[in-house]
């Protein structure tokens, strides 16, 4: 049976783990990262659910050119988002 800290919410005197799922839980949601999901056709749903219960987002790409692709798409994004931001410190 667990201890009773362990269902105690994310303050002084909770065990340590829970500070830790606490602050993963708050980046999830904050940042929403992109999770790319390699399962089978039967749990696809399931797994693409619970990334996003957690604050995610799938990417349930089945073929390696398809998320070649997305990952793609998002690393032109990235770069120019971060060249303005150079040119934003720059000024």
């Amino acid at each position: 049976m667990l201890k009773k800290e362990m269902y105690m919410a994310a303050g002084d005197g909770c065990h340590p783990i829970v500070k830790i799922i606490s602050e993963i839980r708050k980046a999830v949601k904050e940042n929403a990262p992109l999770i790319h999901c390699i399962t089978n056709p039967i749990s696809i749903h399931d797994c693409a659910n619970v990334v996003l219960a957690a604050g995610a987002r799938p990417m349930m790409a089945e073929h390696p050119e398809e998320a070649t692709a997305e990952l793609l798409k998002l690393k032109s994004a990235f770069s120019s988002a971060l060249q303005e931001r150079q040119l934003t410190i720059l000024h």
